[in-house]
């Protein structure tokens, strides 16, 4: 099992390689894509969340390069977890916990939890779709942030999303 999460996650590396254009024996007059060809805009419909309720983020990715680009996109399992670096920070800054779903698919495991077998659940996280699209064009995901992030304490959270340029910084927050 260990060794599917190591070959699925070398797999979801080679697609975002793939996706932010690193050439292979590339000519030096082959262009190559760069973080303006990106763009990443995330929003919420709701900034106040009642604890323990989903918190979804809409997110929208856009190809401003002239060429077709790939967007892994995640399923619905996984909500964003593997296809996007996301993070969340309390009202002080500090950065808050990872649920145990988004450590395991991060490496951020405790040495207890290296010894635990990943469930299927765990090993669904991988398979979603990688849509191309084309120049000008946009893919748009929602993500629940509550279940990449222990958000079950009432706060406000800021959160931003990566992949491969970094989306704007909103804020939410959550009552008891």
């Amino acid at each position: 099992m260990h060794e599917h999460f190591i070959r699925a996650k070398l797999a979801v590396a080679l697609i975002v390689a793939v996706t932010v254009g690193f050439p292979a024996g590339a000519s030096s007059q082959q262009k190559t894509t760069s973080a303006s060809d990106f763009s990443m805009t995330i929003q919420t419909v709701s900034r106040t969340i009642k604890a323990g309720a989903p918190v979804w983020v809409d997110v929208t990715e856009s190809n401003n390069s002239d060429k077709i680009q790939l967007f892994p996109r995640p399923n619905a399992t996984d909500r964003g977890g593997n296809v996007f670096i996301t993070d969340v920070w309390d009202s002080k800054s500090l950065r808050c916990a990872e649920s145990t779903f988004y450590r395991k698919f991060q490496g951020h495991l405790t040495p207890e939890e290296m010894h635990e077998e990943m469930t299927s659940t765990d090993l669904g996280m991988y398979g979603g779709n990688v849509p191309l699209v084309k120049p000008g064009g946009a893919v748009e995901y929602q993500m629940d942030i509550g279940r990449l992030y222990d958000l079950s304490k009432p706060g406000t959270y800021t959160i931003q999303v990566q992949r491969p340029v970094q989306s704007n910084k909103i804020t939410v927050t959550v009552t008891p």
